[in-house]
């Protein structure tokens, strides 16, 4: 596969940055002003971080054996736990900002689908669904405490877009000095031209077949 432009490349970085600072605020502030969010991430969290884990470590094995990378499971896992953990936490503080982020999610999936193209419809109502929750969850916590909410939100910005803006180049930049497994050699001939019997053949068509020598005659 061709490697992604300059530019696609940092327009995934931009989406990734942008999407870490939204969910680092969402969970700062959830952490911060709303009660019992520690908890319900905790319990959200952990498990789906397994899954992730197991799921993400066995599809970075059949990477790794198939483009021959060393260490593929291994960055499967540690990839399975992030994205796994912090799905899982998503999911456990929308436990607590019940009712606001039931009606976010609600919300996103009927506006999510009409904001992208028809072809990618079933990724906007994913997205809105994300969207929808995570402001939900922001409300209650501002309706809860200000002062904590913008602390949890200034903090949770500045880590959460940090972390999105290193993810894509940490991955690519793990895949690229990942020590590759040696292949197999390729069988070669007994010798540089070809097998012995080649060159018999080859000797064969080369050589004319001799004309009969004409016999003088006798007088």
């Amino acid at each position: 596969m061709p490697p992604p432009s300059r530019w696609r490349f940092l327009k995934a970085m931009l989406i990734c940055g942008v999407a870490g600072g939204l969910l680092g605020a969402t969970i700062g502030a959830a952490l911060q002003a709303i009660d019992g969010a520690k908890l319900a991430a905790s319990i959200g969290g952990i498990p789906l971080a397994v899954v992730g884990a197991v799921a993400l470590g066995f599809y970075g094995f059949l990477f790794g054996a198939v483009n021959r990378v060393r260490y593929g499971d291994l960055l499967g896992v540690v990839l399975g736990l992030f994205v796994g953990g912090l799905v899982g936490v998503l999911a456990g503080l929308t436990i607590p900002a019940l009712p606001w982020s039931l009606a976010g999610a609600l919300a996103g999936v009927i506006l999510g689908p009409n904001v992208v193209v028809r072809e990618h419809r079933p990724l906007g109502s994913f997205l809105g669904v994300i969207v929808g929750t995570c402001g939900g969850i922001l409300f209650l916590a501002y309706e809860r405490d200000q002062e904590r909410f913008l602390a949890g939100t200034t903090y949770g910005v500045l880590i959460g877009s940090i972390i999105g803006f290193g993810l894509l180049p940490a991955l690519t930049g793990s895949l690229e000095r990942m020590p590759r497994m040696p292949g197999e050699p390729d069988r070669q001939d007994d010798e540089p031209g070809g097998s012995e019997d080649d060159d018999e053949d080859d000797g064969d068509e080369d050589t004319l077949p001799m004309r009969p020598s004409s016999r003088r005659r006798r007088r």
